[in-house]
């Protein structure tokens, strides 16, 4: 195996912080250096910022140009400088939004693995991301292929193949609890061709939505994280726990039609700052209403 190491550079910010640890990934584990280990797609990587730039340390591929293959996965062809830039304009009298974006700096919507956000996010359900990642990565353990970086044991996520290996009494046993059925039903869906990713990628956001959610134990909520972070559909709203408590901040019309195209962009920057803001409530501002110029844009 040869080690490669590689800068990636962006005129962006790009906070690895804020993008690895914003809930939207399970797999990166933070190094006592502030530097991330993670696995994406059977490749593993050890990243770090260093000045606006990111520092890649992962395997050669003959297959695939691998400085291409991450800036992809961090999604760096964005101009994601243009999407902030657009929502300070649009809620320019509007304290909490501002100071999401001003929390999130550098943060972005990876564009990971459709199959692995199906499976990870209908083992979210009703839990928190350090129990989520748990889960993730004792389903890795158990059937994806390990490889070794830096000295640290990594495992892939398994193919639909590997995970209809286990039967629905496996996956209760291992504690995926009544997600059990879920998972197996969604992995023989993928198996049966039911589901495409690629076609997905091809539809609007409502009829990739209504495509996912024929899937027993996939709601509006799983879907729309799919759509966004596995199908790159950056108009898609995910709408948890946490969004429901920043609904406060927006006079309860906090919804994907306040943000437009990036609503998604708008949503995780949102999400990653009020579970802060909850944690901390000393940081917390209140917003009784929602600005005129917000109002009239949603009509």
């Amino acid at each position: 195996m040869t080690i490669i190491q590689f800068t990636l550079t962006t005129t962006d910010i790009l906070s690895l912080q804020n993008t690895l640890e914003c809930g939207q990934s399970f797999r990166w584990k933070k190094q006592p250096d502030d530097s991330y280990i993670g696995i994406v797609k059977g490749i593993p990587a050890l990243v770090w910022n260093e000045n606006n730039n990111i520092i890649v340390k992962t395997t050669a591929d003959k297959k695939r140009d691998m400085r291409q293959f991450w800036a992809d996965y961090f999604d760096l062809q964005t101009d994601y400088a243009a999407i902030i830039a657009s929502f300070r304009k649009e809620f320019s009298n509007h304290p909490f939004t501002l100071r999401a974006l001003e929390y999130g700096k550098g943060l972005r919507i990876l564009r990971q693995d459709a199959w692995e956000m199906l499976i990870s996010y209908i083992i979210s359900q009703q839990s928190n991301i350090p129990t989520i990642s748990k889960r993730v990565e004792e389903l890795a353990k158990q059937k994806g292929k390990k490889t070794v970086l830096e000295k640290c044991e990594l495992y892939s996520f398994p193919t639909p193949e590997k995970i209809a290996e286990f039967s629905e009494t496996d996956l209760r046993e291992i504690g995926f609890g009544y997600r059990a059925p879920y998972i197996f039903q969604a992995t023989k869906s993928i198996l049966d061709k039911k589901i495409i990713f690629g076609n997905l990628r091809k539809l609007p956001l409502p009829d990739a939505l209504k495509e996912l959610m024929q899937l027993r134990g996939v709601g509006t909520k799983v879907a729309n994280c799919v759509c966004l972070f596995g199908l790159g559909k950056h108009d898609a709203f995910p709408v948890d726990t946490w969004i429901t408590k920043a609904n406060k901040y927006y006079a309860g019309k906090l919804s994907a039609a306040l943000f437009g195209e990036y609503a998604g962009v708008a949503q995780e920057y949102i999400f990653h700052y009020v579970r802060h803001i909850e944690k901390h409530p000393e940081n917390s501002i209140i917003c009784d209403n929602i600005n005129s110029h917000i109002r009239i844009s949603m009509k």
